[in-house]
């Protein structure tokens, strides 16, 4: 693997791991935010393995995983969960 994309791999596993930790904690505003973390470094990591160049400076997961060509039915799963996140907010 390549140095930038164990890196990303890396930073992405512990955040995942303190998402864990936060969550059963039940501090779940701390366990979101790493898990958008977590999602978005392992994306990275994946971009930079397989496309040989710098990750875009993305936050957005939807545009991240559309680059990395996530399967569609994955993409679809998310965006449909984390609309009714939403709804519930609201």
């Amino acid at each position: 693997m390549r140095e930038e994309a164990a890196s990303w791999w890396e930073q992405g596993r512990h955040d995942l791991a303190a998402a864990r930790t936060m969550f059963e904690q039940g501090t779940y505003y701390v366990a979101a935010f790493l898990s958008h973390q977590a999602a978005e470094k392992a994306l990275k990591a994946l971009l930079i393995e397989t496309r040989r160049e710098l990750a875009p400076k993305t936050y957005n997961l939807l545009i991240l995983g559309r680059l990395a060509q996530v399967p569609e039915e994955v993409m679809s799963a998310c965006c449909t969960n984390f609309r009714g996140v939403q709804q519930a907010l609201v």
